[in-house]
C-alpha cells in the first residue's frame, strides 16, 4: 500500500521539460551579462596590461607589413578626420620638421598582389604569430577568471545559501538538487563537485574550441541529454551523485522539521 502511494505521488522526479528550459533561460541569461560585464571591466584595470601590451605588439607588426606589403597606406590625423580615426593605433614620425601622427589603413583601390603579399607576410611571420599567441593566451586566462568568478557565485555560492540547492534560474522554475545517495537536498560538497566539474570540463575546456559560444551551445546540448534520460542527470549529476527534481515532487527519505 505504501509502495502503491509512493508511486501515485511520483517522489522526487525529473523536472518537466519546461521547467528546465525556463531555468536554463533565465541562468544562461544572468552568466552571460555578468561574464560580459566583468570581462570588459578587467580589461580596463592592471590585469589586463599584459593583454593590451601583446596586443599593441600585434598590431604594430600587422601596420608594418600592410605599408611594406603596399596593401595599407598612411592616413595622417587631421581636425577633420580625428574622429573616424581614433579607434586605430596611432603613429609619429616628422615631415619637414614638424611631427605628425598618422594611422595605417587598407587601401581602397589595393590591389590582389598586394594584398596576398600581405596575408603571406602575415602567415610566415614567427614574429606576429608569437605576439598573437601571447594577446589569446592573456585574454583566455581573463575569461577564466571572470568565468570562474560568475560561475562560482551562481552555480555554488547562490545554491549553497538555499535550502533546495538551486540556482535562481532552478529557484523560478521550482527545480531543486538531490542527493542520490542520501535521498535529500543536496550537501556543500556536492555544490563543490558539481562547480568544479561543470567550470574545468563543460566551460574552460569548451571555451577553447566553440570561443563565447559554449555558453549556449554546452547547456543546450545538457538540456536534450537531460531531457532524453529517465532520470534526466548530466555528467556533472553523475559526478556529483545528484539530480534535478521537481520541487513538488520532493520527499526526503528521513522527513524533516518544518
Amino acid at each position: 500500500m505504501e509502495n502503491e502511494k509512493r508511486e501515485f505521488r511520483q517522489e522526487n522526479v525529473k523536472p518537466h521539460f519546461m521547467q528546465r528550459l525556463a531555468g536554463g533561460i533565465i541562468d544562461i541569461c544572468l552568466i552571460l551579462l555578468s561574464f560580459w560585464g566583468l570581462h570588459t571591466l578587467l580589461l580596463k584595470t592592471p590585469i589586463a596590461n599584459s593583454f593590451n601590451s601583446y596586443r599593441h605588439d600585434a598590431l604594430v607588426i600587422l601596420d608594418n607589413y600592410k605599408l611594406e606589403s603596399g596593401y595599407g597606406e598612411k592616413i595622417y590625423i587631421t581636425d577633420e578626420n580625428k574622429r573616424e580615426l581614433e579607434d586605430y593605433l596611432s603613429y609619429e614620425e616628422k615631415v619637414d620638421n614638424e611631427t605628425k601622427t598618422y594611422v595605417v589603413k587598407e587601401k581602397g583601390n589595393a590591389t590582389k598582389e598586394e594584398y596576398e603579399s600581405y596575408t603571406t607576410m602575415v602567415k610566415e611571420s614567427d614574429e606576429y604569430k608569437s605576439a598573437n599567441f601571447n594577446m589569446r593566451l592573456m585574454n583566455y586566462l581573463i575569461i577564466l577568471l571572470s568565468g570562474g568568478v560568475v560561475e562560482i557565485l551562481f552555480l555554488f555560492i547562490i545554491p549553497l545559501l538555499n535550502k533546495r540547492r538551486a540556482t535562481l534560474g532552478e529557484i523560478f522554475s521550482e527545480q531543486g538538487l538531490f542527493s542520490i545517495k542520501y535521498e535529500e537536498y543536496a550537501r556543500w560538497y556536492h555544490l563543490l563537485i558539481r562547480f568544479l566539474f561543470i567550470f574545468i570540463f563543460e566551460s574552460a575546456l569548451p571555451y577553447l574550441f566553440l570561443d563565447i559560444y559554449s555558453f549556449i551551445v554546452m547547456p543546450v546540448l545538457f538540456l536534450i541529454i537531460a531531457s532524453i534520460g529517465s532520470k534526466g542527470r548530466n555528467l556533472h549529476d553523475l559526478i556529483s551523485r545528484t539530480m534535478k527534481i521537481d520541487k513538488k515532487s520532493y520527499a526526503p527519505l528521513v522527513p524533516e522539521d518544518v
